[in-house]
Parts: C-alpha cells; structure tokens; sequence
C-alpha cells in the first residue's frame, strides 16, 4: 500500500456491533491520494463483529482503534474521540454515513483552510432512502418561540447541523464537551443550541456527502 498525505483533520467514528456499515463508512474516507487519521472508538461491540472490522481496515497506518468495555454513548463518545485523536479539528462521523462525493476528503480539507471565525460545519447530507438532500435549517426566535426554519443556498452561516455528521475545532470541544446526560439523539440539537446563543458555527453547503438515512426522524438511528 503506497504511503498517502495527511489531510488536515482526523475522523473520529463510534462503533457498536455494525462492522460491515462501520467498514463502509471508514473506506470512504481512504479512497484517494490525501488521506485523514482515524480513529474508530469500539464500544464494547461483540468479539466477532471487532475482528470484522479490524481484518477488513488492516495494512491502514492511519486508522487507530480504541476499545472500551461499554457503550457510552454517543456524547461521552464524541467527547473521548476528541481526547485521542490530535488534528486541530475532528469530523465527527456517524458509522452509517459515509462520502459520497469525488474528492471529498480534499473538499473537507479546503473548506478548513478557509474556516477563520468558525468553529464548526457539516456537509450537504443526502437521504438516500428519499433520494434528496436534507433540508438546510436554522434555529429562529418568532413570538418568543424557538422554531426551526428551512433556509436557501443564499443564506452562508447557519446554526444547525445535519445529523450524524459534523466537522469540529477540537480546541472548542476541550473548552465546552457534548453534555454526556444525553446518550443518543440530542447531540446536534446541543450544538445548534450553542451556535444559536452566538457561537461562530456554520454549515456549509460547499462539501456533499452521503448518509444512509433511515426514514423517519435522525433521532430514530441507532448508529453507536
């Protein structure tokens, strides 16, 4: 296997008992010259679906697996995934999303080296089980509610992100880690919580990938 570049992010993915979705997932990322680290974090997933994963990523320096004995969640384990890995910033990755776009580790690296004042964004997401892509959102204040509106391209920053999938500074999660009351489900609406209080996040329609989105709610995936 010829030795690739370094992207300027590490991938962080939690796995649990999926590896032929988790595999799917990881290759996407190691399909061109550039490549990122990764780390895939084991939650206690059965022995026989662990060797799955590990004979199917094996002759990979760049992926490194951490095991734990329990499922910790999605939150602890975003928190954990940010703690081991040693990018500047981290794609945090469902394991049943994986890039769908030609060059799409080089496109995540671009839009990073143009991120000045932002601490997060996540990529268009398509819902292959509709075949369309998600709808971009942003949370509004309206009759002293919180509401959740659809946005055009026009709009640049917004302060919601897909589920599954979001690109962090790691220096912004060392100084405010997900809230690990919450196990699965609530993770991405904490995030736009926060950019909607004023943090400088944004969502960019300027990468594509692809999830394979369950039908029905993101919360309803059970993808750690």
């Amino acid at each position: 296997m010829k030795p690739s570049l370094r992207a300027n992010f590490d991938v962080g993915v939690l796995f649990y008992n999926r590896a032929r979705q988790t595999l799917n997932c990881v290759q996407s990322f190691l399909q061109e010259d550039i490549q990122p680290n990764i780390v895939i974090l084991d939650q206690g997933s059965a022995s026989t679906e662990r060797k799955l994963l590990r004979e199917g990523l094996s002759g990979y320096p760049n992926i490194r697996f951490v095991v734990l004995t329990e499922n910790i969640g999605v939150a602890a384990g975003r928190n954990r995934l940010c703690e081991v890995c040693s990018a500047e910033w981290i794609a945090l990755v469902d394991n049943d999303m994986a890039l769908n776009t030609q060059g799409g580790v080089s496109l995540i690296s671009s839009a990073i080296e143009r991120a000045d004042g932002i601490d997060a964004f996540s990529p268009i997401i398509l819902n292959v089980h509709e075949n369309r892509f998600a709808d971009r959102l942003q949370l509004e204040e309206r009759h002293g509610r919180l509401e959740i509106a659809p946005i055009g391209p026009a709009v640049a920053i917004t302060n919601t992100f897909a589920g599954g999938g979001v690109v962090l500074r790691r220096s912004f999660l060392f100084n405010e880690p997900y809230d690990e009351r919450y196990f699965i489900g609530f993770e991405d609406f904490e995030l736009a919580l926060r950019a909607f209080a004023g943090r400088p996040y944004g969502s960019t329609p300027a990468i594509n990938s692809c999830v394979p989105w369950r039908s029905g709610t993101t919360w309803e995936r059970a993808s750690c």
